[in-house]
C-alpha cells in the first residue's frame, strides 16, 4: 500500500495533477500566505475519557468558549487562549504557540468547518470532533513561519491532495 500511495504521488506530479511541486514551490509559498485556503489555529482540547464525564467536559469547554468569546481585545484573547492552552484542562500536549498550519482536508470536516469560519484572533464555540471538545483561535499566517517551514509545509498539502484524490476515486 505505501508503494502504491508512492506511485500514484509521483504519478499525478508526473502528469501535472498535483497543484504544487518543488518546481513551483514559490507560487505554493505564495499559495499559503494569501490564507484564503490556508489557516493556523491553536486550540484547548477537552477529550471525554469517560461517558459519564461527557457533559462536565462539554461545560468545561462552554465555560472556556464564552470566557474567550467575552474579550473584545485580539491580543487580550490570544493571551487568555494561551493560559488555557498551558492549563490543567487542555489534553493537547502538542499545541505551541505556533500552532496548526493546514489546508482543506488535511484536518477533520467538523475541526476545518469551525476553524475556515473564524476570523483571526476569533473563537470558536465548542467543538464536537472525534472523542471530545475543541475550542479553536484562528491565528495570522506569518509569513517567517511559512520560509521556515514551507517544505513541510507543501508535503501535508500534497498529502492532503492525495487523500482528496484517494477519496473521490473511492466515491465514483
Amino acid at each position: 500500500v505505501d508503494y502504491l500511495e508512492s506511485a500514484m504521488y509521483y504519478a499525478l506530479v508526473d502528469g501535472g495533477l498535483m497543484e504544487y511541486t518543488s518546481k513551483n514551490y514559490s507560487d505554493f509559498l505564495d499559495y499559503v500566505l494569501a490564507g484564503e485556503d490556508y489557516a493556523r489555529t491553536i486550540h484547548v482540547y477537552i477529550p471525554v475519557e469517560d461517558q459519564a464525564d461527557k457533559q462536565d467536559c462539554y461545560d468545561t469547554a462552554k465555560r472556556i468558549a464564552d470566557e474567550l468569546a467575552a474579550v473584545t481585545d485580539d491580543q487580550e484573547r490570544y493571551s487568555l487562549m494561551c493560559s488555557h492552552i498551558g492549563s490543567a484542562v487542555n489534553k493537547d500536549l502538542t499545541i505551541t504557540e505556533s500552532g496548526y498550519y493546514f489546508t482543506h482536508n488535511e484536518m477533520g470536516e467538523v475541526y476545518e468547518e469551525a476553524a475556515f469560519s473564524l476570523l483571526e484572533y476569533q473563537t470558536s464555540d465548542v467543538v464536537e470532533y472525534g472523542d471530545g471538545y475543541y475550542v479553536i483561535m484562528r491565528m495570522p499566517i506569518e509569513e517567517l513561519y511559512v520560509l521556515m517551514n514551507g517544505e513541510k509545509l507543501l508535503q501535508y498539502y500534497q498529502s492532503a491532495k492525495l487523500g482528496e484524490y484517494e477519496d473521490n476515486i473511492k466515491e465514483n
